[in-house]
């Protein structure tokens, strides 16, 4: 939600922001993982601007897990920059859930995000990533992401009824970036794809929901 982060973001303390939904939660084990590499990187000199984790799909009405990881695509363990990347398949999204931003970054950056609105950590994510040069990839299935409940933002229901929601997040975006301007080759084509991903659900949902 809009407003949610806003706030988070204005009142943020800590060197670095990360957000956890009130119905999802964090593995423990994997958050001790992900405190020491972070500590044992910073306490190194080493001046991180994104941490990137994975982040599990738990769809408990089914009983169903999934895994979005990043093994085949980042470096492990070791500072990095978008030149170093490898290609992401097309299930590999960036997401909130798996991006642990250096706040004043984030603040430099004045994302400032439509308030009232779901679905905008596409804005959040997808805005600001030019701006984090530094990256460093943790291993740790940290982000436990709930679905399967009725009322949910993301259920089917929810996704057709604010189908205008996800026309006004795709619009900010596109209106973000000229991404042929974008100087990183590999930035500037995962950013491609990143777009192309979420303007096709939102043509999926718009068909779907047979509005004007």
């Amino acid at each position: 939600h809009g407003s949610a982060l806003n706030t988070g973001l204005s009142r943020a303390k800590g060197k670095y922001f990360y957000t956890v939904d009130g119905d999802d939660w964090l593995e423990v084990g994997a958050l001790g993982k992900v405190i020491d590499a972070m500590k044992r990187v910073t306490d190194g000199g080493e001046d991180i601007d994104l941490f990137i984790v994975n982040y599990r799909y738990n769809q408990l009405d089914e009983n169903k897990n999934h895994v979005v990881h990043y093994r085949n695509a980042l470096p492990q363990e070791k500072p990095f920059q978008w030149k170093d990347t490898k290609s992401f398949s097309p299930f590999q999204f960036i997401s909130l859930h798996s991006t642990i931003h250096k706040t004043s970054i984030l603040r430099e950056t004045g994302i400032l995000l439509p308030e009232h609105t779901f679905y905008v950590d596409n804005i959040f994510v997808y805005n600001t990533l030019p701006a984090f040069k530094n990256l460093y990839y943790i291993d740790a299935n940290l982000y436990q992401y709930f679905i399967g409940r009725e009322d949910q933002s993301v259920s089917y229901k929810s996704m057709i009824n604010r189908i205008d929601q996800h026309v006004k997040v795709i619009k900010i975006m596109m209106e973000a970036y000229h991404l042929e301007e974008i100087e990183d080759k590999k930035l500037r084509k995962y950013m491609y794809s990143y777009l192309g991903a979420v303007y096709a659900v939102v043509n999926a949902f718009l068909t779907i929901s047979e509005k004007k």
